[in-house]
C-alpha cells in the first residue's frame, strides 16, 4: 500500500505542531500556505513559508504516516483545552493538532509540559523537524538556515 493507504481516521486536513514558546513551529493546513518557524540561537525568528506545496497529496500523505507510526490518534488526548492558549504559548509547552474530516471534521489536540511527553509524542516531534529539515532547504536557503544534520536539529530546536 505505501503512500496509497487510505487514512484511518478520514483524511487529513491539517497538522500543526509547535514548541513553546515559539522555538519550532510546524504548519500544514489544505489550501493555506505551509509554515515552519524556528528560533535560532541568536533569538531570532525564522520563518519558511510557501503558497504553494509543490505536490501537496504528499506532502499530506507522509504527515499522515508520521501520524499512524508515532500513534497520535490512539493516545489519549493531554489537556486539550490547553491548546494554544495564550499562557500555555508563553511556557515551554508542546502543542499538536490534527484535523480529520470523514463524514465529519473532528480534531485530536494535545497540550503537553515538555518534561512529560510521551515516547511517541516525543517520536512525532522528532519526525516533523526531520521532515522540516527536509523540505526547508529547497523551498528557502536564504533565510540562515544552516543545518544539514537531523541530529544537530533536533539538539538545537528540542
Amino acid at each position: 500500500m505505501g503512500t496509497q493507504a487510505k487514512p484511518e481516521w478520514g483524511r487529513l486536513e491539517g497538522f500543526r505542531i509547535e514548541v513553546s514558546p515559539s522555538a519550532f513551529r510546524f504548519f500544514l493546513v489544505r489550501t493555506q500556505p505551509f509554515f515552519i518557524g524556528i528560533t535560532k540561537e541568536d533569538s531570532q525568528e525564522v520563518f519558511v513559508t510557501t503558497d504553494e506545496i509543490p505536490n501537496e497529496e504528499a506532502w499530506f500523505g507522509h504527515i499522515n504516516q508520521l501520524i499512524s507510526a508515532d500513534r497520535l490518534v490512539e493516545t489519549p488526548m493531554y489537556h486539550p483545552e490547553q491548546f494554544m492558549q495564550q499562557d500555555t504559548c508563553e511556557q515551554a509547552r508542546l502543542h499538536v493538532a490534527a484535523v480529520f474530516s470523514n463524514d465529519e471534521r473532528w480534531v485530536w489536540q494535545s497540550c503537553y509540559e515538555l518534561d512529560m511527553l510521551p515516547d511517541n509524542i516525543h517520536s512525532l516531534l522528532r519526525d516533523c523537524k526531520r521532515f522540516a529539515l527536509k523540505v526547508v532547504g529547497p523551498l528557502d536557503k536564504t533565510r540562515g538556515i544552516q543545518i544539514t544534520d537531523v541530529e544537530e536539529f533536533s539538539e538545537r530546536y528540542d
